[in-house]
């Protein structure tokens, strides 16, 4: 039986191989003895294991694939936990099992313009509360109103350079 088994293995041999395995083990001590090619059955048996897992290792790079062809083409801030699940998923992958990402620049952009939006929300946040300050300022300023004009020109002057594009009415 075991001469029977094809010598270049594949997973469709997993069935064929343990067929042979359980036969082997229905043989007696004495009987086992006689078998002498049972290293044969090993190392095909290996070969099978080896083959396994290097498809399991595939599925999971095959996963990270799909998972970043699941990206939309234009991201939101709603894509946060796609893109770092992507990401965690290509993290784990052996180095040797990365290279099989074709699509990994494709994530490294969405994540940029993930970053992107997400650094233009807060700028936009940030410079929102120097507008509703502006805005609270009456029409007609009197000293009293100093410590609130003070106020808005420090929020101001501490926004970064491309927050301040977003105060419109100062």
């Amino acid at each position: 039986l075991i001469d029977a088994l094809p010598s270049n293995i594949t997973l469709d041999d997993e069935e064929k191989i343990n067929y042979v395995f359980d036969k082997y083990n229905l043989l007696s001590k004495e009987e086992k003895q006689l078998v002498t090619n049972y290293d044969v059955l090993l190392k095909k048996n290996e070969k099978l294991q080896e083959l396994k897992k290097s498809n399991l290792r595939m599925h999971l790079v095959q996963e990270v694939i799909d998972l970043i062809d699941a990206l939309p083409d234009v991201i939101t801030l709603d894509d946060e936990d796609s893109i770092n699940v992507a990401l965690n998923k290509y993290a784990v992958l052996a180095d040797e099992e990365k290279e099989f990402v074709t699509n990994y620049n494709e994530l490294l952009d969405k994540q940029a313009e993930y970053d992107q939006l997400l650094q233009e929300s807060i700028h936009k946040y940030n410079a929102q509360i120097v507008v509703d300050l502006i805005d609270a300022l009456p029409s007609n300023i009197t000293l009293d109103d100093e410590e609130a004009i003070n106020n808005a020109f420090e929020k101001y002057n501490k926004l970064e350079e491309d927050a301040k594009k977003y105060v419109i009415n100062y």
